[in-house]
């Protein structure tokens, strides 16, 4: 008996197409160590930088090959300006809008500008890369990375790959590139060397020459309304980024140290705005983080930002105990009208914590607790409660909409979205 054995050809190994795909890029730079011996080295850079790489790896599980890791010798010049366009504005691999965040920690500087580059103080921002002062192969010196040089290539790639872009700067001047400090145990230095060379004023003139004739440049990176990116920055423009000791004993940044810990705090499922996280972040004497970008109000490394709801109101609790609201009769708010705690820490009480107005004035009322509830009161200031019944019918107003090709409206209170048939007696917006 003859047995036959036909072939048949391997199928492809589906497995890894499987697991969804990672819309997350990150460029992260270090430096500790500069070759000219006229740069002073650090000692935190490569420590935040690996640990920023970490860290962005591990809540977005991403990929190696979305990942670019410049640190000290490796950070050269050439080798930053050619990641920002390689693995960034020319990368197939990013889509639209996926999440871009570019990482920087070293020395910042302060170079004299060219008399045909706009500077308000005669002084342009620059970083510093790992082989700054020396000479390339033409022999020509190695000049800092301008602020307008990184703008370009920002405004480049935003066009190219969409304005979901994150700037981390840990160096001097990188705001225009207190609380109580817990998070370091001592400064041993700045993230600053001065620039006496002025940049001449053809440098990286191959970046520019893409520009349309006439066309204007981009807003400075750190200019407060910039649509390309959001910059979060260690200190404002004229002052100078620590680095320290952490408690763990490591030398890192300041800022990058406060930055992470105040990540990991919140855990992976906390929405935060780039405004609201450096808020949250303790400052220096000295030292004041930034947030610069017209979309700091934009959800951490996304698009989107909260929707407000309009029912919402912030509370005031004052030290007897009395809660009052930034809401009146202007808001249709009457006596009775009854809240209840917004924030989903409060959640499981909502129904304990309910209050109700007892005096309204034109824009602010003072509500009581309709049930007891301990000790909880103290914890709502500064928080936002949100009206849960009106107890309004006069407030109430009937309108009829003529349209000959009918007029579409949606409901402005979320609940009724969910279920239509809870149109009734509800606000609708056109």
């Amino acid at each position: 008996m003859s047995i036959k054995y036909q072939l048949r050809e391997a199928q492809p190994n589906n497995e890894k197409n499987l697991s969804p795909r990672c819309p997350v890029f990150t460029l992260v730079i270090g430096i500790d160590e500069y070759k000219s011996n006229s740069i002073p080295n650090l000692k935190g850079c490569v420590n935040d930088a690996h640990t920023v790489k970490n860290f962005l790896t591990n809540r977005f599980n991403i990929p190696k090959s979305q990942v670019a890791f410049l640190t000290n010798q490796d950070a050269t010049r050439e080798n930053i300006l050619g990641k920002f366009q390689t693995h960034l504005a020319n990368n197939p691999c990013i889509q639209k809008d996926d999440t871009i965040i570019v990482y920087y920690a070293g020395h910042g500087s302060r170079a004299p500008a060219p008399a045909s580059w706009p500077a308000t103080d005669g002084k342009i921002e620059t970083l510093v890369p790992h082989d700054e002062r020396q000479k390339d192969t033409k022999g020509e010196p190695i000049h800092g990375i301008p602020d307008r040089t990184i703008n370009i290539l920002l405004s480049r790639l935003a066009s190219a790959k969409g304005n979901n872009i994150t700037v981390i700067f840990d160096c001097c001047h990188s705001g225009g590139l207190s609380r109580g400090d817990s998070s370091c145990d001592g400064i041993i230095g700045w993230r600053f060397v001065e620039t006496f060379e002025p940049i001449p004023g053809n440098l990286d003139e191959d970046l520019f020459r893409g520009r349309a004739a006439g066309t204007d440049l981009p807003p400075n990176i750190t200019h407060g309304f910039t649509e390309t990116h959001v910059l979060l920055a260690a200190c404002r423009q004229l002052q100078r980024a620590r680095e320290c000791i952490s408690v763990e004993g490591t030398p890192c940044g300041f800022f990058t140290n406060a930055l992470i810990k105040q990540l990991r705090t919140m855990g992976p499922k906390k929405a935060v705005t780039y405004a609201e996280l450096v808020d949250r972040l303790p400052t220096l004497p000295d030292q004041h983080p930034q947030c610069e970008g017209a979309n700091k109000d934009r959800f951490l490394f996304e698009l989107r930002g909260p929707v407000r709801d309009r029912r919402a109101f912030e509370a005031a609790v004052d030290a007897d105990g009395t809660v009052k609201v930034e809401a009146g009769s202007l808001h249709g708010i009457v006596v009775g009208t009854q809240f209840v705690p917004a924030q989903q820490a409060f959640e499981d009480k909502q129904q304990r914590l309910t209050f109700a107005a007892v005096s309204v004035c034109l824009d602010s009322s003072i509500l009581r607790p309709i049930a007891p509830v301990d000790d909880w009161v103290p914890l709502l200031h500064g928080t936002e409660l949100v009206v849960s019944n009106w107890n309004n019918e006069s407030a109430l107003m009937k309108v009829i909409l003529q349209s000959d090709d009918g007029c579409s409206l949606a409901p402005s209170d979320p609940d009724c979205r969910a279920n239509p048939a809870q149109f009734h007696r509800r606000r609708l917006t056109i």
